[in-house]
């Protein structure tokens, strides 16, 4: 049976199933930026709480037929740690060393904002959506709905979920690197850039989102843990210190797009 006669009504409608949890990710960001601490920090959960009801919601009811019947095998997920790891070195590396410039100090967050007493919920919320959920549906997004999206915009009689995962053409790679990387903030752009690259040829070998899903989450977590157990162990290229878990040192720069999210007006990561 092909995976057009397996759709149900909501899972012919994108909209709710690939651009219903990113477009709500956003919806509770401004919303949590408007709530005074501690009250915003109390919310944080709901960052990867909504998106993650949605996708599952969606999930239920027959959307996502590109996450059914994965097959699995030991060499190609140690393909997508390795990549992810890869990854998360090419974060890291730029801004301790002095080759791109750290973010200012209004943009980094502090885990001690609402109090200290309320870091450790802070971080575990951070955890939890920047590794556990925002690779989900953020990978549903940018590889499986706009990268086939962009195949079949100039054609409405044909739907984008018919184009194969990891189907190459020239529009869709450089819009996909292009939304990514403007998705994120300014001084991230050529990492991010270079990022989705990478993540797009990692899809096109391996012809399943669940490969991208797996690196991303992979390269979330390794920064996350980088930027708390760095903290006091390493200097930047000014000699300072590097102080990651109190970030108003605008520490490693990672940190606001890592613990935080790094989402001060824009709507990618966590």
């Amino acid at each position: 049976m092909s995976a057009a006669k397996k759709r149900t009504p909501l899972a012919d409608d994108p909209v709710m199933a690939y651009v219903g949890p990113y477009f709500m990710f956003g919806i509770v960001l401004l919303i949590e930026g408007k709530l005074p601490q501690p009250w915003a920090s109390y919310a944080l959960p709901l960052r990867g709480l909504v998106p993650l009801a949605i996708v599952y919601f969606c999930y239920r009811r027959g959307a996502y037929q590109e996450l059914r019947n994965l097959r699995w095998s030991f060499g190609g997920v140690l393909l997508d740690v390795l990549v992810g790891l890869f990854v998360a070195v090419l974060w890291i590396a730029p801004f301790i060393f002095g080759v791109l410039p750290s973010p200012s100090p209004d943009e980094v967050f502090d885990p001690n904002a609402a109090g200290e007493s309320l870091a450790l919920f802070v971080l575990g919320a951070r955890l939890f959506g920047f590794a556990c959920v925002t690779p989900i549906f953020e990978e549903l997004f940018v590889r499986s709905f706009l990268h086939r999206f962009i195949e079949v915009y100039n054609n409405r009689k044909k739907d984008f979920r018919d184009i194969p995962i990891g189907h190459f053409t020239w529009p869709a790679f450089l819009v996909t690197v292009a939304f990514f990387a403007m998705t994120h903030a300014p001084w991230e752009w050529e990492v991010a850039a270079l990022t989705c690259v990478i993540w797009n040829l990692l899809l096109y070998g391996r012809k399943t989102i669940a490969s991208t899903i797996i690196s991303h989450a992979v390269t979330n977590a390794a920064l996350f843990f980088f930027v708390i157990f760095a903290s006091g162990r390493l200097t930047g290229p000014d000699g300072a210190t590097l102080g990651v878990l109190n970030l108003r040192d605008t520490a490693v720069s990672v940190s606001s797009s890592v613990v935080a999210g790094g989402i001060r007006g824009r709507a990618h990561g966590y």
